[in-house]
């Protein structure tokens, strides 16, 4: 589905046997493959020296502000996804976590923006390793 809809990019979470699936779809094609190891075993992400660091939980979300439809959208089309981190901050209630403000835009397969929006996401912050010595 990815390729036959022209994906740049295809992120696979999961071990070998999901990376194999997805991998063998994708032969043949320009469509990039993206690795995030969350195997049991993860052979090819440690051979490739993908790091096994954590990923951040994601907390609950107060909302968006910004929603701007710009463009109709109509069923069979496609929409493809960008994200950009436009702000981040300790959460003065919850030091544990950030607050992330997210910049979510969308274009469908005319290369159009059809729609543009400012996502907020707690975020779990990582522990500085330097500080627990």
């Amino acid at each position: 589905m990815a390729v036959s809809s022209g994906a740049d990019l295809v992120v696979v979470w999961g071990g070998d046997g999901t990376v194999n699936e997805v991998g063998s779809a994708l032969v043949g094609s320009t469509t990039a493959l993206g690795l995030v190891p969350a195997g049991s075993g993860n052979g090819l992400a440690a051979s490739l020296c993908v790091p096994r660091e954590p990923v951040a939980a994601l907390g609950p979300s107060p909302g968006f502000r910004e929603l701007k439809w710009l463009k109709p959208v109509y069923a069979g089309d496609t929409v493809s996804y960008a994200t950009e981190i436009i702000d981040k901050r300790t959460s003065s209630s919850r030091p544990e976590w950030g607050l992330m403000s997210i910049r979510n835009t969308g274009v469908n397969q005319n290369g159009e923006l059809v729609i543009s929006f400012i996502s907020v996401a707690f975020v779990q912050r990582r522990v500085d390793a330097k500080a627990n010595t």
